[in-house]
């Protein structure tokens, strides 16, 4: 399947210089787009949002070795998670609020002399969902909610300030792509949103399943894994759920394979980086209630697959 085209005539009479003709070719609007964003999107996570490998840099730099989860950040995405659902709040502003607390993290970490106590990074967590919301969805939780979950540690006046110092640190770069946003152009380059059938629509939210697990391990949002590779896993893994691609269009997959390779290289099953970010993404996976619900098995025209079935 390929993207669709529609010539276009245009015929003009002139009384003085007799017939013209021009031909053009129009791509299809959406897709366009969609392409676009998604070159913007993979410059973006490469160089403004980058995220080095923090956790690594601190431990070679102590005498005191951390364990893996010394920021609490495995603890701090599940909190997250839950106050957005409480709040019925879109889960996406937890991709947004990890991404400042990682490179914020990343950044002071460079300094020397630094100690990261716990009640720090929950102070920069706390900061930064309460600016995830405040930019993304502020109308469906007050901050003055926030505020009073810290149960007293922190005051009102620390809050602020440590946003302040996170809005510096980041310089005020709060847009980052994510991962659920790739899967979003993504599908749309193949098939326009306005044309989603049950089935992309299914496809689309099993992946974003899988990109929410992502956000959970430290790994899948550092340096060299970027967000639009967690993506591509993602639709790859939900590709081998076994009631997905029947109710697919002809010709999806090998469309979607095409597509996204040409934006970016590595967007490839050949690339050994997105076989692990799929296995990682498989074990978290496993570990979720979710995987209770849904049988896996191959699927067949996916080369080496990393799904295997399971009662």
């Amino acid at each position: 399947m390929t993207r669709v085209t529609n010539s276009i005539i245009i015929s003009h009479q002139d009384d003085d210089e007799g017939m013209v003709q021009d031909s053009t070719r129009v791509t299809t609007s959406h897709q366009s787009l969609s392409i676009d964003r998604l070159h913007v999107m993979i410059q973006q996570e490469s160089t403004t949002f980058r995220c080095d490998d923090y956790f690594h840099s601190f431990l070679s730099s102590n005498i005191v070795q951390p364990t893996e989860d010394h920021f609490q950040r495995g603890r701090t995405c599940t909190w997250l998670y839950e106050v957005v659902d409480t709040y019925e709040a879109s889960r996406e502003v937890v991709a947004y609020a990890i991404s400042y607390f990682d490179r914020f993290m990343s950044s002071i970490l460079q300094e020397e002399n630094v100690s990261v106590r716990a009640s720090f990074t929950q102070l920069v967590a706390l900061a930064a969902l309460r600016l995830a919301i405040r930019i993304y969805h502020s109308s469906n939780i007050p901050s003055e909610h926030l505020d009073q979950m810290s149960t007293g540690k922190f005051s009102t006046q620390m809050l602020d300030a440590m946003e302040i110092n996170m809005l510096s640190t980041l310089e005020w770069h709060l847009f980052p792509p994510t991962a659920v946003g790739f899967v979003h152009e993504l599908l749309r380059v193949v098939v326009p949103s306005y044309e989603w059938t049950n089935g992309i629509g299914d496809l689309f939210e099993h992946a974003r399943f899988f990109t929410e697990l992502s956000v959970r391990d430290y790994s899948l949002c550092v340096h060299p894994v970027t967000p639009s590779m967690v993506a591509f896993a993602s639709v790859l893994n939900t590709l081998e759920m076994n009631h997905v691609p029947a109710q697919l269009p002809d010709g999806f997959f090998e469309s979607f394979l095409e597509e996204a390779t040409a934006i970016s290289p590595m967007l490839s099953m050949d690339e050994p980086l997105i076989g692990n970010i799929r296995l990682q993404l498989l074990s978290l996976y496993v570990q979720s209630t979710r995987s209770q619900q849904v049988r896996f098995v191959p699927f067949p025209i996916c080369a080496n697959p990393v799904l295997a079935s399971h009662p």
